[in-house]
This record gives structure tokens, C-alpha cells and sequence, in this order.
């Protein structure tokens, strides 16, 4: 559809769903989103954007010169550590899906209680670098950079529950709010409409949080449970609210 309106000249109908098609990851339109960048059609010219769009197409085009192959049996096979350090050499080349790897490995070989960390995991493999949330914030965040929408989300994460750095909440807003605005995620969305609900790294509203949380269930349907659940609370809270006179 962007390629048929383009041929007719209308290039902001176009760009629309270039945009639509890009974020489910399709090649051709990150690579027309690139040459609308680098010529300035329809948009600003932007070296910059031309830049990552290329990188993008190039990256899902041909990834020979990468240790993915490698990396991937290795995951098959169990051996995490070795697949860990390929999919590092392969995020140290800039390929964005292989930073999300790494730092997805890290994410679940995280130990989820303190009295595991202290035992079991340490004792079984003290010199692996699974585990390590400071490393994985890190390439959460190259990946997010590289507008990859689930580590935007995950950065988030990261900084609400202080994981590997400081907490801090309006991060954690900041990373969602990236999230819901240029990259349109339900689960950002949904997470903003809970901060928003509780006053949790920005202002209590319960009228932003609803809005939130019906933006949720338009952008994804399979959010229907949970934003209905959400709904239903924050209603019960509001009315709550105004029988107690409250803020």
C-alpha cells in the first residue's frame, strides 16, 4: 500500500504505512524509509535516519560476517556460555537482534531470589557472566537505541525495579513513555496507565491512567483481560476516592 500511494505522489500516505510495516519488521520498509530520509521526500533529510534504516535492511539481508550461526547451536545445545559470547561478538558489530539476544540470555539466567544468588548459581559457575543485570541493562538499552520496542520496555523494567542501577521510576517512565509514543506498545501503554494510576515516577491521575489504559486495548487486543481488570480497579479506587473526599 505505502509502495502504490508513493507511485501516486502522495508520500505521507505512504510514509504512514511504511512506518505500519517497519515496526512488524519488514525489510522493504525500512529500505523506502531510507531513501525518503537520505533524499529528503516527504520528510526532513536526515543522514542520520537514512543511516539506521540502511543498517536495518542490511542487517536482516545478510548476516555471513556474524557469529549467529554458531551461537544459535549453541543455545540448541545448552551451552550458554558459548552462545553468550557469540551473539556478544555479533552485538559488538552493531547487529541489533544479537544485543537483544545477549542481554535476553542474561535476563533469564538472573537469579530470582537473593538466597539462589547467594548459593546454587554462584557456587555452579562462579566466573560466567550469566546473571549479570548490570550487563544486561546495557544491551537492553544498545538494542532499545536501535528501536527494538521489547527492550524498550525491558529498559524500563530495569530501572523501575532497580535492576542493575539505582532505582529510579521516572526512567522508568521516560523508557515507557519512548516506548508507547514512536514505537506504539500495548505494554508500555499499560505500564503507564499503572504508574499513572498509583502516582509511581510521575503524578497520580487517574483520568491519564484510564486513558492509558484504553490506548492499550487499541493498540492490541490481546490485552483485553488485563486492561478490563485494570479498568475495573481503578474504577472501584476512584469511587472509593470520592466517598472518602480524597486527592
Amino acid at each position: 500500500l505505502g509502495m502504490l500511494f508513493l507511485d501516486q505522489g502522495d508520500v505521507q500516505t505512504a510514509i504512514r504505512y511504511f512506518d505500519l510495516a517497519a515496526r512488524n519488521q519488514q525489510i522493504e520498509a525500512y529500505y523506502y524509509l531510507a531513501e525518503l530520509s537520505n533524499q529528503g521526500v516527504g520528510r526532513d533529510k536526515s543522514c542520520t535516519m537514512a543511516a539506521i534504516y540502511y543498517k536495518l535492511v542490511a542487517e536482516r539481508v545478510e548476516t555471513i560476517h556474524s557469529s549467529f550461526e554458531e551461537a544459535n547451536a549453541a543455545y540448541e545445545d545448552g551451552d550458554l556460555d558459548t552462545a553468550l559470547v557469540d551473539y556478544m561478538m555479533a552485538a559488538e558489530q552493531g547487529f541489533e537482534n544479537a544485543q537483544a539476544n545477549v542481554a535476553y540470555l542474561l535476563d533469564q539466567a538472573r537469579p530470582r531470589s537473593a538466597f539462589l544468588s547467594l548459593s546454587v548459581l554462584s557456587l555452579a559457575n562462579p566466573v560466567s557472566l550469566l546473571g549479570d543485570a548490570t550487563l544486561a541493562l546495557v544491551y537492553w538499552t544498545r538494542s532499545a537505541k536501535q528501536s527494538n520496542i521489547d527492550s524498550m520496555v525491558k529498559m524500563g523494567d530495569y530501572y523501575y525495579e532497580g535492576l542493575g542501577i539505582t532505582a529510579d521510576p521516572e526512567k522508568a517512565a521516560a523508557s515507557y513513555q519512548a516506548a508507547a509514543e514512536t514505537m506504539q506498545s500495548a505494554q508500555a501503554m499499560w505500564n503507564l496507565g499503572w504508574m499513572h494510576e498509583n502516582g509511581i515516577g510521575m503524578e497520580q491521575d487517574f483520568h491519564l491512567a484510564k486513558r492509558f489504559y484504553d490506548q492499550a486495548l487499541e493498540t492490541n487486543r490481546e490485552a483485553y483481560l488485563p486492561v478490563k481488570l485494570a479498568l475495573l480497579k481503578l474504577r472501584s479506587r476512584s469511587y472509593w476516592n470520592t466517598l472518602t473526599h480524597g486527592k
